[in-house]
Order: C-alpha cells, then sequence, then structure tokens
C-alpha cells in the first residue's frame, strides 16, 4: 500500500506535469493525510479521483454528460484559477474552435467543431469504450486516441484523457497499473504525440492502427517497469533485513518488529510511517511506542519528517548499512 500511493503521487506530479502544471508532491501528499479535512485544497478533486482508483471501483460513463461532470468534479476549479477564459462555455464542452498543440507548441490539428458535433462524436467515443465485443485493452487506446481527437475542453483534456484511461486499465489489469500511464507517457513523450500526427495523416484516412501498437507498448512497458521496480525492492527488503539483526537492541522481538515496519517506510513510502499505522501494526501503547523511536534515533537509525501535522518515520538505511 505504501508503493501504491508513492505511485499514485508519481502519477498525478506528472500528469499535471505533461500540461505545463505545477504541483508538488507535498501538496498531493497533505491532500491524501486528510481527504475529509482538505476539500478547499488545491487540486483536491483530482487527487481524490485518482486515490479512488485504489478501491478498484469502477468508472462508469454512458454519455458526454458524464465526461462534462467528471470533468467539474476534478479540474473545472484549477482550471478556472489558472485561466478564467478557457472555462467551457458551450452546453456540455467548447463553443468556440481551438487548436490541439504538442509540447513544442506546434499545431497537431484542430479539435472537433462545433459543439453539437463534439457531443456526437464523444457520444460514438464512448460507445466503443463500452464495447465488451472489443478487447478492453484496444478500446482503451482507441477511446484515447478520439478524446484526444476530439478536444472536447479548452483546457484539461490531457489530464482528463489519462486519467479515465488509467481508471479502465486499473479495472482490466491490477489497480496499481493505473498509476502508470503518464509516467510511461512522459518517458516516451516524443513518440506519444508522433503516434497522434501519423494518425491524423489524411494519407492514413482515418487509420488509427499504428497508435493503438504504440498505446499498448505504452502500457506493456509500464507493466514491465512496474514490476522490475517492485523487484528491485523486494531484493533491497531482503537484503536489509538480513542487516537488522546487526542493529541495537534487535535482539528482541519488540524491536525487530519495528525496524522492519521502519525499513519498508524506507524502500517503499513516499515520506514514512505514521504513529498510528505502527500502533496498528504493533499493538503497543503510544508511550511504549514512542520510548522505542527514541531509544533507536538515539544510534542515528531514525528519519523522521513533518508534514502539515503528521509526523513521519523510516529507518535511516544508510546509517543501518555501516
Amino acid at each position: 500500500m505504501q508503493y501504491i500511493k508513492k505511485c499514485l503521487i508519481d502519477e498525478i506530479v506528472i500528469t499535471n506535469n505533461i500540461e505545463g502544471v505545477h504541483i508538488t508532491r507535498k501538496e498531493i501528499g497533505e491532500i491524501l493525510d486528510d481527504l475529509e479535512g482538505k476539500r478547499d485544497k488545491r487540486f483536491f478533486g483530482l487527487v481524490n479521483k485518482y486515490n479512488a482508483l485504489m478501491s478498484g471501483s469502477p468508472l462508469s460513463i454512458n454519455n458526454s454528460f458524464d465526461i462534462r461532470a467528471l470533468y467539474d468534479e476534478m479540474l473545472l476549479a484549477e482550471i478556472i484559477e489558472e485561466n478564467p477564459n478557457d472555462k467551457p462555455d458551450g452546453e456540455l464542452f467548447r463553443k468556440d474552435q481551438v487548436d490541439v498543440v504538442d509540447p513544442t507548441q506546434r499545431v497537431i490539428h484542430n479539435g472537433i467543431f462545433p459543439e453539437r458535433e463534439i457531443i456526437a462524436s464523444m457520444n460514438n467515443a464512448i460507445n466503443i469504450l463500452n464495447d465488451s465485443t472489443i478487447d478492453p485493452l484496444i478500446r482503451i487506446a482507441i477511446f484515447h486516441y478520439l478524446f484526444g481527437y476530439i478536444h472536447p475542453f479548452y483546457n484539461g483534456n490531457g489530464r482528463l484523457n489519462r486519467f479515465i484511461s488509467s481508471c479502465y486499465i486499473a479495472n482490466t489489469l491490477e489497480s496499481i497499473m493505473g498509476y502508470r500511464l503518464s509516467y510511461t507517457i512522459k518517458e516516451n513523450i516524443s513518440r506519444y504525440y508522433k503516434s497522434f500526427k501519423i494518425a491524423n495523416e489524411e494519407i492514413n484516412k482515418g487509420d488509427i492502427t499504428p497508435f493503438i501498437f504504440t498505446y499498448l507498448d505504452f502500457i506493456k512497458e509500464a507493466a514491465v517497469n512496474l514490476k522490475n521496480g517492485i523487484f528491485e525492492k523486494a531484493q533491497r527488503l531482503e537484503l536489509y533485513a538480513k542487516k537488522l539483526e546487526d542493529l541495537p537492541y534487535d535482539k528482541t522481538e519488540k524491536f525487530g518488529q519495528l525496524y522492519y515496519f521502519l525499513l519498508q517506510a524506507s524502500l517503499f513510502s513516499e515520506i514514512g510511517i505514521l504513529i498510528s499505522e505502527l500502533l496498528e501494526y504493533l499493538n503497543i501503547s503510544r508511550p511504549t511506542l514512542l520510548k522505542r523511536l527514541n531509544e533507536i534515533d538515539k544510534h542515528g537509525l531514525l528519519i523522521t519528517e513533518k508534514r502539515d501535522s503528521n509526523k513521519f518515520y523510516r529507518l535511516n538505511l544508510k546509517t543501518a548499512a555501516e
């Protein structure tokens, strides 16, 4: 769960970064630490929706109204804050024309226009996304292309499109796969935009097969990198776990378990583990836990970080390896 949360934060940072929108890991972490109390925070809607992926609840999109509702929940407040003129001004989407550009601001193509055509095209794309006669990963790829081609909003199209794709990928494969799409796209950003450009070429007459293959390659690459990352961390966990026996106080089970949880927090978490989590796992009193943490800290083996009103703890791997 710690690693999933770390991947979640990576995904939110990167999906915004692709669009040139700055958000810090600390901002995301503070929202995740207190989802009930941070509803007025910037990016709450986006973080909350990505966090819901962990529950495995399927995203239900049946028509253009659902797309607009999702946009309002996730992005509208930030879009207006960034530029009030980018607020959707049609019945559901935009009324005016818009250029679709790559990161170098070169125009790839013009989004569909007028709005009635946007709505009709989006409903057709959604029908494909929900067509059970098509392989799930292929229809996700098709929808991702069509959403980008339609470009229904003035701003936020990429972020919303990647989130929808992430949800459907998470429900088709493992939930953690939903937190790796933007990372993989960012690593292959030139190829990503080139695949759109190739599919848009008039000579290809609407054949988006090259885009589908590219997109499936991204999903495969995300899965391979995720597997390798987890395997590497598991190896390090096994290696460091052997060293725990040589640390102060680890001749007794009461310190051994605590060290092991702190070690996991160092390897898999974004920032560390909370007191409340340690109390739950160790089944000891708060004063006893604080006393043991203080003893570990005396030997330079504890790293403590504060975020908002919460303190997080993890093992100092450098000291532990000495």
